[in-house]
């Protein structure tokens, strides 16, 4: 199953329109998650599953769906990494 990854779209003033907020922005691996089933590929279409194959064993327990977004890795820590 491939599903067209969401693109960016750049606009000037994000900020000031009614609803929109910002968020922080943390590196990771852009990736889609098909659960149920537990298949992780990248926005160009690399199988990421055995890489993260802790993620797709979790992912297996989770109704079937495809999130879209960003894997990191979260440390315990009250700030990100520098």
């Amino acid at each position: 199953m491939h599903v067209s990854p969401y693109t960016l779209v750049h606009v000037d003033l994000y900020a000031d329109r009614a609803g929109l907020s910002l968020e922080s922005k943390f590196d990771g691996w852009r990736c889609q998650i098909l659960t149920g089933v537990g298949r992780l590929w990248s926005r160009h279409g690399t199988d990421l599953t055995a890489p993260f194959a802790d993620v797709a064993r979790a992912a297996r327990f989770l109704p079937e769906c495809v999130l879209d977004g960003e894997l990191v890795a979260v440390l315990n820590s009250e700030a990100p990494p520098s």
